[in-house]
């Protein structure tokens, strides 16, 4: 398995995938507010999947919001 077919992104990596900065995400991570992580050792790391729908869901609830759907 290569590293392109993990499907866990590190913070840095998951930030750039959302087009969010890593202190935006960090800051959603201690806030409960972010999406779903894990640990692996000391690693924090992101499952592609959970990216996808933490993104999906704000992104639903934001244009709603607005009133646009």
């Amino acid at each position: 398995m290569t590293s392109s077919d993990r499907p866990f992104l590190n913070t840095r990596q998951a930030s750039f995938y959302l087009s969010l900065s890593v202190s935006s995400l960090e800051r959603m991570r201690k806030l409960d507010e972010g999406p779903i992580y894990r640990r692996h050792g000391c690693v924090i790391v992101y499952h592609i999947d959970d990216l996808n729908s933490w993104s999906d869901e704000n992104s639903s609830a934001r244009m709603n919001a607005h009133g646009s759907v």
